[in-house]
């Protein structure tokens, strides 16, 4: 199991990358100042990212960190760009969603002593 700075350090990889890339998604849809102002705000909250990475790598498996922060990080960018775009997901993105949660359970089933 992770510790808790190490569980901290995945979660803040997980919301950095979200929120750079919803920011950059907001930046692709505006002009002038506004466009260097959101990819500024974007590229600077996805700066933690790497540092959260960098800093969980160091007390855990590599294969579970990788897992769990680039894994994580998609499966909540899905939900949250769902919501705020208000672009609904369909069936198949669903299944594709859970097909991704199921694989972060099962990655981690092994470092518990399963499987």
């Amino acid at each position: 199991m992770f510790s808790l700075r190490t569980l901290a350090c995945i979660i803040g990889f997980v919301i950095s990358q979200t929120g750079a890339y919803l920011c950059l998604r907001f930046a692709s849809q505006r002009t002038g100042a506004q466009l260097y102002g959101m990819f500024l705000l974007g590229t600077s909250i996805g700066f933690a990212s790497p540092v959260c990475l960098t800093l969980a790598l160091r007390n855990a498996n590599p294969n579970l960190i990788y897992a769990f922060c680039i894994g994580g990080a998609f499966f909540v960018l899905q939900f949250a760009s769902s919501i705020v775009f208000r672009q609904p997901l369909s069936g198949i993105q669903w299944t594709g969603i859970c097909i991704i949660g199921i694989g972060l359970v099962l990655v981690q089933l092994k470092s518990v002593g399963i499987g």
